[in-house]
């Protein structure tokens, strides 16, 4: 992300997701809003992507997450994710149960049951040919005239050229 923007939120970005510049002298620091930085991640933001909805860089993120979370950016937006897979669930689940949705049901019943709507079927397929029809079969020369279709198998031509 270019650092220019990192420096400059503008006022809807301060407003709506929770980055304020605190003024001081040396370089601008930024209070993270982390309850927005969680929400986004929950809806499965990329880190790029959340610090380009906030207006910062991924390192002054990266730093502030350390300092104010002791953990890694990384590490933050990947257990915010899980908890909104969590919540994914509990909803397709409150869907399936408590609303009675027959597509959330069998959804459900498809990935957690181990169900499937296939059925299995065997084909067995004959490979036997019947060469007395198949050299009935009759098509034109160049002049018109009609002629057999030679389908003898390579194998028997040659065998018989052999013998």
């Amino acid at each position: 992300m270019n650092s220019k923007t990192a420096d400059k939120p503008n006022s809807l970005q301060k407003a709506l997701y929770g980055v304020r510049k605190l003024e001081s002298g040396g370089r601008p620091k930024y209070r993270v809003d982390w309850d927005i930085v969680e929400r986004m991640a929950q809806t499965h933001m990329t880190i790029e992507e959340i610090c380009s909805v906030m207006g910062v860089d991924d390192n002054v993120l990266a730093a502030e997450c350390l300092k104010d979370n002791s953990i890694p950016l990384g590490k933050f937006v990947e257990a915010m994710k899980q908890g909104g897979k969590m919540g994914l669930r509990r909803q397709l689940y409150k869907m399936a149960v408590e609303e009675n949705n027959v597509t959330a049901a069998i959804h459900l019943s498809k990935h957690w049951l181990g169900m499937h709507d296939r059925k299995e079927v065997s084909v067995e397929a004959s490979h036997t040919l019947h060469l007395q029809a198949l050299q009935s079969l009759l098509t034109k020369d160049d002049a018109g005239a009609e002629k057999m279709i030679d389908i003898t198998p390579v194998e028997e031509v040659l065998d018989e050229e052999e013998a």
